[in-house]
């Protein structure tokens, strides 16, 4: 919602400044919730932008500068800078949009990565295509929530379009119509009498492939799955060829109990991928005589990515055998496993007892891990329910390098429990997202559960 009331407020108030002077920029949104600050002069590379929220958590504000699109029409349009966030809530980043008179605006925002809490110089770019007939640009930060964000390092970018003639936005679309249609969870939700037109239209008279993305992503949306996502050629290149995990996996043990922080991992690329196994695997083994009263296994910052080798880290907890399986549309089925090598008996942990931290942010993969642990034997989950997307990801490849990551089944564990939305513990703690209150249950019930065992 905060990114919907953020498009409307950006959109709306660019119309009211179509005729601010070149170098001004002026605050898009409630004067009473946010300020804005200029510093650096006019060059745009030299300029500093400050939002600051007087402290409402649903708000959001915007700053703006507009220019003339004559120089970028028919064009793809870059726009780069560096945000510094402090004690931001919901989110800051940076907006993009070419407007053209009578037609819906090309339109793109950093808001699918959000810089939140404190952060220094966190590079972030956006990317439109701006039609032939666009009159003005405009552009600026944001910031959902309260905190404060400066905005520095401004860059304008603008390349032609794509050189080859064949990859049309028309044929991008109708690739991703066609494999939405032929295999997404939710394709028969899809009012594609309405839905299909309406994308098509979407398209102008642009003959840029990129010009498909926002019509895309439209239609992508009307699955209403939340998980179905596109990526751009520079991203799909980034998935395949780097792989890291979203923070430093955590592995320690005090008075008998085991505690594993296991972060998301994002790409493809396999060396990091075995790298994150193994050393998880490998830690688990050399602290298991430590751990005798079991393990805390923490997802609540797990908001997902790589499923596999996050799978294969923890295969000393979960054994060799079969975990969950996604099931499709036609009702066809994938099992999971944890690969690896098979389990040595003085590494197997499968039957010591595990407790599952769980909060919002446990999301996508993440939450595949934690269905992975339904239906293990002495195994309890703690926290909150999950942010809803348990379901799995197949990939679509677009005729201009793009790829669609679309949602295809949905996740069953190994008991034959059906999820797709969220995953709620089996104790609800409430104020899980910070680590005491859930982390105290989940020990106290492991320490039962140790003085229990003979």
């Amino acid at each position: 919602m905060k990114g919907l009331a953020l498009w409307l407020l950006v959109f709306t108030a660019g119309a009211a400044h179509a005729q601010v002077a070149a170098g001004q920029w002026h605050l898009s949104g409630d004067p009473q919730l946010y300020r804005v600050e200029v510093a650096g002069g006019a060059e745009l590379r030299g300029a500093a932008i400050t939002l600051q929220g007087t402290g409402s958590e649903r708000g959001s504000g915007a700053a703006s500068r507009v220019i003339d699109a004559a120089t970028y029409r028919n064009s793809v349009l870059t726009l780069s800078a560096r945000v510094t966030a402090d004690e931001v809530s919901g989110g800051a980043g940076i907006w993009l949009r070419a407007s053209a008179d009578g037609r819906p605006p090309a339109f793109a925002n950093s808001q699918r990565q959000p810089v939140r809490g404190t952060a220094a110089d966190v590079e972030r770019q956006i990317s439109i295509v701006v039609p032939r007939d666009a009159t003005r640009i405009s552009f600026g930060p944001l910031l959902n929530g309260s905190g404060r964000t400066t905005v520095t390092g401004w860059v304008l970018d603008s390349r032609p379009c794509s050189a080859n003639p064949a990859v049309t936005p028309e044929r991008v679309l109708a690739a991703a119509v066609d494999a939405v249609k032929r295999s997404a969870l939710n394709a028969g939700r899809v009012d594609w009498v309405t839905v299909e037109p309406k994308a098509r239209a979407m398209l102008g008279d642009s003959t840029c492939p990129e010009a498909a993305y926002p019509a895309v992503r439209m239609v992508l949306a009307a699955l209403g799955d939340r998980h179905s996502r596109l990526l751009e050629p520079a991203a799909r290149r980034e998935m395949v060829s780097t792989a890291t995990a979203t923070s430093e996996p955590a592995i320690t043990v005090s008075d008998n109990v085991g505690y594993v922080l296991l972060p998301g991992f994002r790409g493809a690329e396999g060396g990091a991928a075995t790298a994150l196994a193994r050393g998880v695997r490998e830690r688990l083994g050399a602290l298991a005589p430590e751990a005798r009263c079991g393990w805390v296994v923490d997802l609540r910052r797990n908001s997902g990515g790589n499923v596999f080798p996050m799978l294969a880290a923890l295969k000393p907890l979960l054994g060799d055998g079969e975990l969950g399986v996604y099931e499709d549309r036609n009702g066809r089925r994938q099992p999971w496993h944890a690969s690896g090598p098979a389990l040595a008996r003085n590494e197997d942990q499968s039957s010591r007892a595990v407790a599952v931290l769980l909060g919002p942010r446990t999301a996508s993969s993440g939450e595949a891990i934690a269905i992975a642990f339904r239906g293990r034997a002495d195994t309890r989950s703690f926290g909150l329910p999950t942010a809803g997307l348990s379901t799995g990801n197949g990939i679509v490849d677009l005729p201009d390098g793009s790829r669609i990551m679309l949602t295809e089944g949905v996740a069953i564990d190994r008991r034959g429990q059906r999820y797709g939305g969220v995953v709620t513990p089996d104790t609800t703690v409430d104020g899980a997202a910070d680590a005491d209150s859930a982390l105290q249950a989940a020990r106290r019930w492991l320490d039962a559960q140790c003085v229990e065992a003979p």
